[in-house]
This record gives structure tokens, C-alpha cells and sequence, in this order.
């Protein structure tokens, strides 16, 4: 009998704090925009109740059922009606553009520029240097990942350190152990470990530390 896969269960909240201060951010100006929308229609209605003499939306669409067409004043409403109705509809496309544009900015400057200096310091330590690391603006996002990678560089900074002072003591024992061999075996072990060592040494070098 077959074993049945394993249900792998979606964490949709990974980080916290990054993912509830987005959310905030893209909720707060879409209520902002459904407020204006609503306030609109809201001034809309009630200019027109003004204009029309009615008391609410329902006794609008029984006038304009009853009397569409019959009279100038029936058209001239239907008219008013129109202009209101594009008028909001292009105030709502330019309220979506600019909300729209937010979250545009938002992503290129909040998340794209840290992920730009992460990827730049990455290719900076492919290159040997440990010495860089990722400065982020006031309000990027990612600062606790930043602050984690520096860590990260700075402990691979002690560590190389401490292997080259380490090797540097293993050259020195093996050269001064060479300068008093005698046995001619025993002198080639120890020029091949001074070798071995060279060799690390050299490539401990292409690090900058």
C-alpha cells in the first residue's frame, strides 16, 4: 500500500511585522479612496435631491421611469445623471492610478532598493570582501535581515582571522621543525606541509578582511 504525501501546511504569516505593516499600508489608503468615492456619491445624491425636489434614490428612479422622455425636465435629469456618472467614474479611475502608484513607490522604494544593496553586497563577498556591509535607508524594509547578514560577514571576518593567525603559527613551528631535521623523509613531509600550509595561507589572502 502506497504512503499517502505528506500535507504540507502554507505559514501565510512568515514575517510578522513586515507582512501586517504591508497590509496596513495597502488597507489604509484603499479605505481612504472608498471613502472619497462614497463621500462623492454621497454630495452627488444630494445635490441632486436639491436640484429634483426628492427625498431619496427610489423616488428618483420613479420619476425618471415615469416621465423619461415625456418632458424636459425628465431628459435634463438624465442628463445630470450622465455627467454625474462620468464624473465619478473619472475620479475613481484617478483615485485607483494614484493608489495604484502608491503601491508602485512603496514596492520600488521600501523593498526593491534593500533587495538591490543585498544582491550588490552578495556579489561584493563573492569577490572576496567581507569588510562591506548592507546600509539600508531610514524606512526600508528588511532591516532585521540586514542587520542579520552583517552579523553574518562579521563572523566569517573573525574566523578568517583566527585560521590565518593559526596558520601563521603552524608556518612558523614547521619552518624552524625543517631547519632542525635531519632525517632527509622526515625534511620532504614537512616541505610538503609547508607547502600545504603556503598554499592555504595564499588563498586565505583573497579574502579582505
Amino acid at each position: 500500500m502506497s504512503e499517502k504525501p505528506e500535507i504540507i501546511r502554507r505559514q501565510l504569516l512568515i514575517d510578522k511585522s513586515f507582512q501586517t505593516k504591508f497590509i496596513l499600508k495597502a488597507i489604509i489608503p484603499l479605505a481612504v479612496f472608498v471613502l472619497i468615492v462614497s463621500l462623492g456619491l454621497f454630495i452627488g445624491i444630494h445635490y441632486l435631491s436639491k436640484e429634483f425636489h426628492f427625498e431619496n434614490t427610489s423616488e428618483l428612479i420613479i420619476k425618471i421611469s415615469e416621465g423619461l422622455g415625456s418632458d424636459y425636465t425628465s431628459e435634463k435629469l438624465l442628463n445630470t445623471v450622465q455627467n454625474y456618472a462620468l464624473l465619478s467614474l473619472a475620479v475613481i479611475a484617478l483615485l485607483m492610478i494614484g493608489y495604484l502608484f502608491y503601491i508602485f513607490l512603496f514596492f520600488s522604494h521600501r523593498i526593491a532598493g534593500p533587495i538591490y544593496r543585498f544582491e550588490a553586497t552578495l556579489a561584493e563577498i563573492l569577490n572576496g570582501n567581507l569588510t562591506i556591509e548592507i546600509q539600508l535607508r531610514a524606512k526600508d524594509e528588511f532591516k532585521n535581515t540586514a542587520e542579520q547578514f552583517n552579523q553574518m560577514t562579521r563572523g566569517l571576518r573573525d574566523r578568517i582571522r583566527r585560521i590565518e593567525k593559526l596558520n601563521d603559527y603552524c608556518i612558523e613551528q614547521v619552518r624552524e621543525m625543517l631547519a632542525t631535521a635531519e632525517n632527509p623523509e622526515t625534511k620532504v613531509r614537512l616541505e610538503k606541509t609547508l607547502d600545504l600550509l603556503s598554499g592555504i595561507k595564499d588563498s586565505l589572502s583573497q579574502f579582505k578582511t
